[in-house]
Protein backbone atom coordinates (compact mmCIF):
# COMPACT_ATOMS: atom_id res chain seq x y z
CA UNK A 1 0.00 0.00 0.00
CA UNK A 2 1.47 3.37 -1.00
CA UNK A 3 1.85 6.12 1.67
CA UNK A 4 -0.88 8.19 0.03
CA UNK A 5 -3.33 5.29 -0.04
CA UNK A 6 -2.36 4.29 3.50
CA UNK A 7 -3.05 7.82 4.73
CA UNK A 8 -6.40 7.88 2.94
CA UNK A 9 -7.34 4.55 4.52
CA UNK A 10 -6.46 5.87 7.98
CA UNK A 11 -8.50 9.04 7.44
CA UNK A 12 -11.39 6.91 6.25
CA UNK A 13 -11.20 4.69 9.34
CA UNK A 14 -11.08 7.64 11.76
CA UNK A 15 -13.90 9.43 9.96
CA UNK A 16 -16.02 6.29 10.02
CA UNK A 17 -15.44 5.70 13.74
CA UNK A 18 -16.29 9.33 14.57
CA UNK A 19 -19.44 9.19 12.47
CA UNK A 20 -20.48 5.91 14.08
CA UNK A 21 -20.05 7.30 17.61
CA UNK A 22 -22.03 10.43 16.77
CA UNK A 23 -24.79 8.32 15.25
CA UNK A 24 -24.90 6.05 18.30
CA UNK A 25 -25.34 9.00 20.68
CA UNK A 26 -28.10 10.47 18.51
CA UNK A 27 -29.89 7.12 18.17
CA UNK A 28 -29.77 6.35 21.89
CA UNK A 29 -31.31 9.75 22.62
CA UNK A 30 -34.17 9.21 20.20
CA UNK A 31 -35.22 5.65 21.05
CA UNK A 32 -36.84 6.30 24.46
CA UNK A 33 -38.79 9.18 22.94
CA UNK A 34 -39.98 6.97 20.09
CA UNK A 35 -41.07 4.26 22.53
CA UNK A 36 -43.06 6.78 24.55
CA UNK A 37 -44.60 8.40 21.48
CA UNK A 38 -42.94 11.68 22.45
CA UNK A 39 -40.73 12.42 19.48
CA UNK A 40 -40.50 16.17 19.05
CA UNK A 41 -41.90 17.17 15.67
CA UNK A 42 -42.32 20.53 14.01
CA UNK A 43 -44.59 19.62 11.10
CA UNK A 44 -44.91 22.30 8.46
CA UNK A 45 -44.87 22.70 4.67
CA UNK A 46 -41.38 21.58 3.69
CA UNK A 47 -39.34 21.77 0.51
CA UNK A 48 -37.92 18.25 0.57
CA UNK A 49 -35.62 18.95 -2.39
CA UNK A 50 -33.81 21.61 -0.37
CA UNK A 51 -33.45 19.24 2.59
CA UNK A 52 -32.05 16.51 0.34
CA UNK A 53 -29.54 18.79 -1.40
CA UNK A 54 -28.25 20.14 1.90
CA UNK A 55 -27.92 16.65 3.42
CA UNK A 56 -26.18 15.20 0.37
CA UNK A 57 -23.74 18.14 0.30
CA UNK A 58 -22.82 17.40 3.92
CA UNK A 59 -21.77 13.89 2.92
CA UNK A 60 -19.37 15.15 0.28
CA UNK A 61 -16.18 14.81 2.32
CA UNK A 62 -16.98 11.39 3.75
CA UNK A 63 -17.98 10.06 0.34
CA UNK A 64 -14.82 11.45 -1.26
CA UNK A 65 -12.63 9.80 1.37
CA UNK A 66 -14.40 6.48 0.79
CA UNK A 67 -14.24 6.95 -2.99
CA UNK A 68 -18.01 6.61 -3.27
CA UNK A 69 -20.18 8.94 -5.35
CA UNK A 70 -23.15 10.49 -3.53
CA UNK A 71 -25.67 12.48 -5.55
CA UNK A 72 -29.27 13.68 -5.72
CA UNK A 73 -31.53 13.32 -8.76
CA UNK A 74 -34.52 15.55 -8.20
CA UNK A 75 -37.35 16.62 -10.51
CA UNK A 76 -38.27 20.28 -10.77
CA UNK A 77 -41.20 21.84 -8.93
CA UNK A 78 -41.78 19.19 -6.28
CA UNK A 79 -44.87 19.84 -4.20
CA UNK A 80 -44.21 20.58 -0.51
CA UNK A 81 -44.67 17.85 2.07
CA UNK A 82 -46.12 18.19 5.56
CA UNK A 83 -43.06 17.21 7.57
CA UNK A 84 -40.38 18.27 10.01
CA UNK A 85 -37.35 19.23 7.88
CA UNK A 86 -34.87 18.46 10.65
CA UNK A 87 -36.36 14.99 11.14
CA UNK A 88 -36.40 14.34 7.39
CA UNK A 89 -32.71 15.26 7.32
CA UNK A 90 -32.10 12.87 10.21
CA UNK A 91 -33.76 10.02 8.31
CA UNK A 92 -31.68 10.81 5.24
CA UNK A 93 -28.47 10.92 7.30
CA UNK A 94 -29.18 7.51 8.81
CA UNK A 95 -29.94 5.98 5.42
CA UNK A 96 -26.94 7.58 3.71
CA UNK A 97 -24.61 6.48 6.51
CA UNK A 98 -25.94 2.96 6.03
CA UNK A 99 -25.45 3.19 2.27
CA UNK A 100 -21.86 4.38 2.59
CA UNK A 101 -20.96 1.66 5.07
CA UNK A 102 -22.13 -1.03 2.66
CA UNK A 103 -20.84 0.41 -0.62
CA UNK A 104 -17.24 -0.29 -1.70
CA UNK A 105 -14.88 2.16 -3.36
CA UNK A 106 -16.00 3.05 -6.87
CA UNK A 107 -19.67 2.60 -5.99
CA UNK A 108 -22.45 5.14 -5.65
CA UNK A 109 -25.39 6.21 -3.51
CA UNK A 110 -28.20 8.20 -5.11
CA UNK A 111 -31.17 10.01 -3.59
CA UNK A 112 -34.21 10.42 -5.84
CA UNK A 113 -37.82 11.53 -5.41
CA UNK A 114 -41.05 10.44 -7.11
CA UNK A 115 -44.41 12.20 -6.89
CA UNK A 116 -47.43 10.09 -5.95
CA UNK A 117 -51.10 11.04 -5.59
CA UNK A 118 -50.88 12.07 -1.93
CA UNK A 119 -47.24 11.53 -1.05
CA UNK A 120 -43.68 11.99 -2.18
CA UNK A 121 -41.53 8.87 -2.27
CA UNK A 122 -37.85 9.34 -1.45
CA UNK A 123 -35.43 6.59 -2.48
CA UNK A 124 -31.82 6.06 -1.38
CA UNK A 125 -30.20 3.57 -3.75
CA UNK A 126 -26.68 2.17 -3.41
CA UNK A 127 -24.52 -0.17 -5.45
CA UNK A 128 -23.26 -2.02 -2.40
CA UNK A 129 -23.22 -5.63 -1.31
CA UNK A 130 -26.99 -5.97 -0.98
CA UNK A 131 -29.03 -7.77 1.66
CA UNK A 132 -29.83 -11.47 1.66
CA UNK A 133 -33.55 -12.33 1.28
CA UNK A 134 -33.65 -14.03 4.70
CA UNK A 135 -32.28 -10.86 6.33
CA UNK A 136 -34.75 -8.39 4.79
CA UNK A 137 -37.61 -9.04 7.29
CA UNK A 138 -35.30 -8.11 10.18
CA UNK A 139 -33.64 -5.01 8.76
CA UNK A 140 -35.58 -2.51 10.92
CA UNK A 141 -35.27 -4.51 14.15
CA UNK A 142 -33.23 -2.87 16.90
CA UNK A 143 -29.70 -4.15 17.42
CA UNK A 144 -30.11 -6.65 14.60
CA UNK A 145 -27.19 -7.15 12.21
CA UNK A 146 -26.63 -9.41 9.25
CA UNK A 147 -24.22 -12.32 9.37
CA UNK A 148 -20.80 -10.73 10.13
CA UNK A 149 -19.12 -13.19 7.77
CA UNK A 150 -21.06 -11.62 4.90
CA UNK A 151 -21.32 -8.03 6.13
CA UNK A 152 -17.93 -6.78 4.95
CA UNK A 153 -16.94 -3.95 2.66
CA UNK A 154 -13.74 -2.53 1.26
CA UNK A 155 -13.13 1.16 1.88
CA UNK A 156 -9.82 2.84 1.18
CA UNK A 157 -8.30 -0.53 0.33
CA UNK A 158 -9.16 -2.03 3.71
CA UNK A 159 -11.61 -4.88 4.31
CA UNK A 160 -13.64 -4.38 7.46
CA UNK A 161 -16.95 -5.17 9.09
CA UNK A 162 -19.72 -3.07 7.64
CA UNK A 163 -21.82 -3.05 10.79
CA UNK A 164 -23.33 -0.03 12.46
CA UNK A 165 -25.05 0.68 15.74
CA UNK A 166 -27.96 -1.61 14.94
CA UNK A 167 -30.26 1.30 15.79
CA UNK A 168 -30.19 3.75 12.88
CA UNK A 169 -32.74 2.01 10.69
CA UNK A 170 -35.12 1.52 13.61
CA UNK A 171 -34.86 5.22 14.44
CA UNK A 172 -35.44 6.12 10.79
CA UNK A 173 -38.57 3.97 10.77
CA UNK A 174 -39.90 5.65 13.93
CA UNK A 175 -39.29 9.12 12.50
CA UNK A 176 -40.93 8.36 9.16
CA UNK A 177 -44.00 6.79 10.74
CA UNK A 178 -44.33 9.66 13.24
CA UNK A 179 -44.65 12.00 10.24
CA UNK A 180 -47.39 9.94 8.63
CA UNK A 181 -45.21 8.05 6.17
CA UNK A 182 -43.91 4.53 5.75
CA UNK A 183 -40.49 3.05 4.99
CA UNK A 184 -39.38 -0.18 3.34
CA UNK A 185 -36.38 -1.78 1.66
CA UNK A 186 -35.68 -3.63 -1.58
CA UNK A 187 -32.39 -5.39 -2.21
CA UNK A 188 -30.55 -7.89 -4.37
CA UNK A 189 -27.56 -9.61 -2.83
CA UNK A 190 -24.39 -8.59 -4.64
CA UNK A 191 -26.07 -5.78 -6.57
CA UNK A 192 -27.30 -3.14 -4.15
CA UNK A 193 -30.08 -1.87 -1.93
CA UNK A 194 -32.84 0.72 -2.15
CA UNK A 195 -34.50 2.19 0.93
CA UNK A 196 -37.75 4.02 0.20
CA UNK A 197 -39.91 6.18 2.43
CA UNK A 198 -42.94 8.36 1.90
CA UNK A 199 -44.03 11.70 3.30
CA UNK A 200 -47.53 13.18 2.96
CA UNK A 201 -48.07 16.10 0.62
CA UNK A 202 -49.46 19.31 2.03
CA UNK A 203 -53.24 19.13 1.69
CA UNK A 204 -54.66 21.63 -0.74
CA UNK A 205 -57.38 23.98 0.52
CA UNK A 206 -60.29 24.07 -1.92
Amino acid sequence: MTPTRSKKAEISRLYDETRLLSRLVEDLRELPLADAGQLSLNLRPTDVAQVIRHTVDNFGLGAEVQEVSVSAQLPDDLAPVQADPDRVAQVLRNLLVNALRHTPSGGSATVSVSSMARTLEIAIADTGEGIAPEDLPHIFERFWRADPARARSRVGGEERLAGGTGLGLSVAQSLVEAQGGRIWVESTLGEGTVFRFTLPLVERVH
